[in-house]
């Protein structure tokens, strides 16, 4: 399954996906990132699971992006793992996706889930 979670626009600020849910036979995931426009200065791509009490922790953080291009950031059990990049471990049964911004420059980007998720 694909689900968008952030269409292509201009974004000045980090930005908070809403919760999502993962389905019961997904295993693996990847988090497909476009920059179309990135100019001085950097975001940090992140993917956050939450606890069973409604903490949310670090899974994976992608490096910080520069210019434009695709990043695609993986989660699953028998994935190589790659530093900032992908890891060898189960999607949680909630996690979202942060875009750390390092200024207010404006920046274009879009963001998908190709994985199994509600």
């Amino acid at each position: 399954m694909m689900k968008e979670i952030f269409p292509s626009a201009a974004r000045t600020a980090t930005t908070t996906s809403d919760p999502i849910y993962r389905k019961d036979d997904f295993e693996a995931m990847h988090i497909v990132i476009i920059f179309t426009v990135l100019a001085t200065i950097t975001v940090t791509p992140k993917i956050q699971a939450q606890d069973v009490f409604g903490n949310w922790y670090d899974l994976l953080t992608g490096a910080a992006a520069a210019a434009p291009g695709t990043v695609v950031l993986k989660v699953g059990p028998s994935i190589t793992p790659a530093a900032n990049l992908a890891i060898s471990d189960f999607v949680p049964d909630v996690f979202r996706i942060v875009m750390t911004h390092s200024g207010a420059t404006s920046t274009t980007y879009s963001v998908a889930l190709n994985g199994g998720c509600a």
